[in-house]
């Protein structure tokens, strides 16, 4: 099947980052890392990115040219992106968001939003294990290019899952994890809803460079 083709041109952003901390990017790559080392307390750092793009979409519905004339428009995008890091006691917290709205500036009709957020937490416990509780939401319009027609179906996708391990220098450890994940559309596609679980356990194992 030939898919149909787009072309898509950002002509314009202009982008702010509010940073709460100096050293917020060395704090994301300590959270990063698997490392039991305890944090620092009242560690924190928040990050704001607020941004507007203008783009032109030679195909806005990814219709097939051949059976269906395409339509082409400019769109401008407001978004807002924020990012919390915060380290109390032992535990770390991460928080992160990402609201925006595209506006179609002759489809008006196509304008939609698009959120997204998610975040996970470190808990240690004895200097040994820890527990890593995370989720994800994502909602957002559908993008069917194969169908040759414009398709209105607003998905909302979601994860809530955790992981537990006790890290050691060197030899075994064990690893638990367990995840449910969540598929949502809007009518007359709900037939297509799904659900889905999966856990998992296993061994680690570690061992020092020579």
């Amino acid at each position: 099947m030939r898919l149909p083709h787009a072309t898509t041109l950002s002509i314009g952003l202009i982008a702010l980052n509010l940073c709460g901390s100096a050293a917020a990017q060395t704090d994301q790559q300590q959270l990063a890392t698997q490392s039991l080392e305890p944090a620092r307390t009242g560690d924190k750092a928040l990050e704001l990115t607020p941004s507007v793009q203008i783009a032109y979409d030679s195909n806005i519905f990814r219709t097939d040219s051949r059976l269906t004339p395409s339509v082409d428009d400019a769109l401008l995008t407001g978004r807002l992106e924020a990012q919390l890091r915060h380290a109390f006691g032992e535990q770390d917290l991460r928080l992160h968001g990402d609201v925006a709205y595209q506006q179609y500036l002759r489809n008006s009709d196509r304008s939609r939003p698009r959120l997204a957020f998610d975040g996970d937490a470190r808990f240690r416990i004895a200097g040994a294990c820890q527990i890593v509780p995370s989720g994800r939401f994502l909602y957002e319009l559908a993008d069917y290019g194969d169908i040759n027609r414009a398709i209105d179906n607003y998905q909302t996708f979601g994860t809530i899952a955790v992981t537990a391990s006790c890290p050691r220098a060197a030899g075994f450890y064990p690893i638990a994890s367990a995840q449910r994940d969540t598929t949502r559309n809007s009518r007359p596609f709900n037939y297509a809803n799904q659900n889905a679980f999966a856990w998992s356990a296993g061994l680690g194992y570690a061992r020092p460079s020579l």
